[in-house]
């Protein structure tokens, strides 16, 4: 269930992604190779010392997104709150 929530935060993200303008490149792009990440932990098992670190970097996003990009944010916040609740 936890991982089913979890690709569901990812849907969730994507979607605000592909509504980034072309000005936006630079952010699409990381949010791209989030994503990529992301997706790629939810495949194999979701418990590596490589989660641990994705997860720092989704609070590092959050930081540096929630003025500038707020519905960025939120979905980050969900995908980390969906992470935490997995316990990871």
């Amino acid at each position: 269930m936890a991982k089913e929530n979890l690709k569901k935060s990812i849907r969730k993200l994507r979607a605000e992604v592909e509504q980034l303008d072309a000005q936006k490149s630079g952010v699409k792009t990381q949010m791209e190779a989030l994503l990529g990440e992301l997706e790629e932990e939810v495949n194999n098992s979701g418990k590596s010392d490589r989660t641990e670190r994705l997860t720092e970097k989704v609070k590092a996003f959050i930081a540096e997104y929630e003025v500038k990009h707020p519905s960025l944010a939120t979905a980050l916040e969900e995908i980390l709150w969906t992470l935490s609740n997995m316990g990871i």
